[in-house]
């Protein structure tokens, strides 16, 4: 992000014509001088996003600046301790002071009578992107591929739902033991997919429903079936989404550039 991105002020700065999507500050305004523009009043329900974005900016442009990590935490504390009165007791816990080192809460393990003993407890797999962030998945080399990521967000969801046009046998013999696995544990799969050009194969459907899959199959021949999808949710909110054109199949999850 370029200091112009957040301009509340000094020398006047060219605007080139054309579409913006800034909030309005009174720099901003300043720095157009005589030039036409159109602002759009930001409408009442989508007020608290807008502004939690400009903020998110704001700081995270600070917290690049900051000359150590001592004033980028103590920044952190303050923001928090503004706000602590408006979010209110229900929203932060009792204490919510940042601690040091910064560190994030990964995983919290269900055996709390094995952590109260002091048993050693390995944490358990995790997908190679960050459940916050977003990627592009490709397969290519030496970058996560498809079907590993899959199998890694069935090894940690609670509830998994596939959209997927064509379910070919190559491609669930590369996650059948995830699955398995993850049915052990008590997981939910629901899948949707399509006799659309005759590719989805019914062993896979029959295997599927004999895991304990709810499988629903589009037969509709106006309806051309070809979105693919996975839904990974978890019951601590931290849920993923893939989206793309990988089928299930062997190539899309491992091998070919998708």
């Amino acid at each position: 992000m370029s200091p112009s991105e957040l301009d509340s002020g000094g020398p006047a700065r060219a605007w080139p014509a054309g579409l913006y999507e800034h909030v309005m500050t009174a720099g901003r305004r300043r720095g157009l001088g005589g030039a036409g523009s159109h602002d759009l009043p930001v409408d009442e329900a989508e007020l608290s996003q807008v502004l939690a974005q400009y903020l998110a900016r704001c700081l995270h442009l600070a917290m690049e600046r900051a000359p150590s990590n001592e004033e980028r935490l103590a920044l952190a504390q303050a923001v928090l301790d503004r706000t602590a009165d408006l979010l209110g007791p229900d929203t932060l816990e009792d204490d919510d002071s940042i601690l040091e080192p910064v560190a994030l809460l990964h995983e919290v393990f269900g055996d709390t009578d094995a952590a109260l003993a002091g048993a050693e407890r390995r944490p358990s797999p995790r997908p190679a992107v960050p459940l916050s962030s977003n990627d592009v998945l490709t397969n290519l080399r030496d970058e996560a591929r498809i079907g590993d990521e899959v199998k890694s967000e069935l090894a940690c969801s609670d509830r998994v739902d596939l959209l997927c046009s064509f379910l070919i046998h190559s491609g669930f013999r590369v996650i059948e033991e995830a699955l398995q696995r993850f049915f052990e544990r008590g997981g939910r799969l629901r899948v949707l997919t399509t006799t659309y050009v005759g590719i989805t194969e019914r062993r896979v459907l029959e295997r599927l429903v004999e895991m304990g899959a709810q499988v629903r199959v589009s037969y509709g021949r106006r309806t051309k079936l070809h979105a693919k999808s996975w839904i990974f949710e978890r019951d601590t909110g931290f849920s993923t989404a893939f989206i793309g054109s990988s089928n299930l199949s062997h190539s899309a999850l491992l091998d070919g550039i998708e």
